[in-house]
């Protein structure tokens, strides 16, 4: 089976970018990236957390007393944070090919 294409890279264009990354520096682009992954690590860190507070208020709730479901946090507008912030790291990831970083 013939891989060469799935491997081979897109080139990137100046019109691939917003006109406000295309003014980034590579110290920028690194920083943004590293600030990034470190919120999507405490954001999935506290899905973790809340999966499982989650699994004994409901356990709690469904045998105790059911004031202990209000306690189950949705978890929707992280993981929506998160995919915003994995396409802003693939952005940048990008970005910092084109730019040579």
């Amino acid at each position: 089976m013939d891989t060469t294409s799935l491997n081979r890279e897109r080139n990137l264009r100046h019109d691939d970018f917003a006109s406000e990354d295309l003014t980034r520096s590579c110290e920028m682009i690194e920083v943004e990236s590293k600030e990034n992954a470190r919120v999507i690590v405490r954001i999935q860190d506290d899905i973790l957390a809340n999966r499982e507070r989650n699994q004994a208020a409901l356990y709690f709730g469904s045998v105790i007393f059911l004031p202990a479901l209000v306690a189950v946090k949705p978890e929707i507008d992280e993981r929506e944070l998160i995919s915003t912030l994995q396409k802003r790291q693939d952005v940048l990831s990008n970005l910092a090919k084109f730019n040579k970083c």
